[in-house]
């Protein structure tokens, strides 16, 4: 029952396509009062959620009835930042995602003030929320395995492309129809061979080597990885790399995979498909992108 909790009140949708949402004060994302053309055939129906930057609505068809989500991001706010390029490649990178473990853009758009990306919707909420219906907060490892194994999947993908995540955490993953873990977010995604440093994503889930301030590789995504297991299998939340440790009831396979992502030194730690061959994550690796994606991997033009 958890995989069905939604996340938001419904909403009822009155006049223009925004009337109906009562907007989210905690964004710097003001809602529009309409989409432009080429979404206008939508609905909403709940608000899913927001971020600093964004909000992201349910909404449906209105030809045929099918359920999307609908991530709205007003421009200003980013633009005032010196972010605009960072929201474009989003985009541009989200558009190029093929895999199973991530979920898919379906369509974007953009008007003077907007940007919009439709997505696939998954009905389950995040993994975040569905951890909280189980008692204190801990995860069967059956569950946990299963999860984790959808996430590691999904980043072994990013890392195939010579991408950082640089933001992964149970609330960045949402369970589809299946309950399978889908990756999303991809708002501070980055190319490793940029080298990035500096404060992103969550940081009390940051590496050890992101806090000295030493370049994002793709180690990061691992150390957060293993970071994801520790709050699933302790019921815990993490305020540090000090609290990345495994429960003394967690399995031995638990406790071997959460050694192997959570060294403190990137060179001793585990990459992403090396983690899928250890015990707790079953299943074959995924295939490794072609070229053709990871030249398709852009940042794409906002006005």
């Amino acid at each position: 029952e958890a995989l069905r909790l939604r996340q938001g009140a419904r909403l009822v949708a009155a006049g223009r396509f925004m009337d109906g949402i009562v907007a989210c004060n905690a964004s710097l994302t003001r809602l529009p009062a309409e989409l432009p053309a080429s979404l206008q055939h939508l609905r909403p129906t709940a608000l899913l959620g927001h971020g600093a930057f964004a909000q992201v609505i349910e909404v449906s068809d209105g030809r045929d009835g099918s359920r999307y989500a609908l991530k709205v991001v007003e421009k200003e706010p980013l633009a005032l930042r010196g972010m605009l390029s960072q929201l474009a490649f989003e985009f541009g990178v989200q558009r190029s995602m093929r895999d199973p473990h991530i979920v898919a853009a379906v369509e974007l758009a953009e008007d003077a003030s907007h940007a919009y990306m439709l997505m696939e919707l998954c009905p389950g909420g995040s993994v975040w929320g569905a951890v909280q219906h189980f008692p204190a907060c801990v995860v069967p490892e059956t569950t946990c395995s299963a999860w984790l194994c959808d996430a590691t999947r999904g980043v072994a993908y990013l890392h195939d492309l010579g991408l950082v995540h640089r933001d992964l955490k149970l609330e960045n993953l949402l369970l589809d129809g299946a309950g399978r873990a889908r990756i999303c977010d991809l708002g501070w995604c980055a190319f490793e061979a940029d080298g990035r440093r500096g404060k992103c994503g969550t940081p009390q889930l940051a590496s050890p080597e992101a806090l000295r301030g030493e370049p994002h590789t793709l180690k990061m995504d691992s150390w957060a990885l293993g970071c994801c297991l520790v709050q699933m299998l302790s019921g815990r939340q993490l305020s540090g790399p000090q609290d990345a440790r495994l429960p003394l009831g967690a399995s031995a396979a638990a406790q071997d995979l959460g050694q192997g992502l959570l060294q403190p030194e990137p060179s001793g730690r585990l990459g992403a498909r090396a983690a899928l061959g250890r015990p707790f994550l079953s299943g074959a690796p995924a295939p490794i992108a072609s070229e053709a994606q990871r030249a398709d991997c852009g940042g794409m033009e906002l006005e």
